[in-house]
């Protein structure tokens, strides 16, 4: 998208050099978020890995009454 009208300058706006430009990430925030969703995946995991374990010990089990 192309736009036709001219920005207009603000006055109060400055440059100043030799300063660095600061982030709109709060790290903290995102490495917490981050653990908070790995923990999470692991749970995850285990729980699949507890239900097939357990679908190998019912499939076991049935087939000892045939």
């Amino acid at each position: 998208m192309l736009f036709r009208s001219p920005a207009t300058a603000d006055a109060n706006v400055r440059l100043m050099s030799g300063s660095l430009e600061g982030s709109n990430v709060n790290v903290v925030e995102s490495m917490v978020s981050l653990i908070t969703l790995s923990r999470q995946f692991d749970m995850q995991m285990k729980m699949l890995q507890n239900a097939e374990a357990n679908d190998r010990q019912a499939a076991q089990l049935l087939s000892l009454n045939r």
